[in-house]
């Protein structure tokens, strides 16, 4: 068993007996965006991170997204590619013109139903990494730990 000093408690409101307790490392102090017009997705691939006790913000769409990642520290940005108002290409140009260093995941599981892939030119716009959906969860940590490792711009 672990020492106490070894890990951290998080909490979710100002409610003391809400912490959770996370080990000690670069997850906790990483923030991700997660970009999804699915609500249920947006909120699994939430849980599924802040699991790995990483602090994860949400938006429904490339324009809120973009609002959100200006007045925010983000490491990481995971977005889908196919959304209304503000698609996911379009988010990533935008990103590039603020923050030409930021780590992108790029998800998609609409392209071959409407006969395009969108991913290939997601990895062209600077997408650090590609993840089909549906995704598994072992799939989205291992991912998510690689580029958030990786130096800026590499790609796997």
């Amino acid at each position: 068993m672990a020492a106490i000093s070894n890990f951290v408690a998080v909490r979710g409101n100002d409610d003391p007996s809400s912490r959770k307790w996370y080990p000690i490392g670069d997850s906790i102090m990483k923030r991700i965006l997660v970009v999804d017009d699915e609500d249920d997705l947006r909120d699994f691939l939430t849980e599924a991170l802040q699991e790995q006790g990483y602090s994860v913000i949400q938006a429904r769409n490339g324009r809120e997204a973009f609002r959100v990642f200006k007045s925010n520290r983000v490491d990481l940005v995971i977005t889908d590619i196919y959304m209304p108002e503000e698609d996911g290409l379009g988010l990533m140009r935008l990103l590039r013109t603020v923050a030409p260093r930021v780590r992108i995941i790029a998800m998609s599981g609409g392209g071959s139903s409407v006969g395009m892939d969108f991913l290939p030119k997601a990895r062209e716009l600077g997408a650090m990494s590609i993840l089909p959906k549906p995704i598994a969860v072992a799939d989205l940590w291992a991912t998510v730990k690689t580029v958030l490792t990786m130096p800026c711009g590499q790609k796997l």
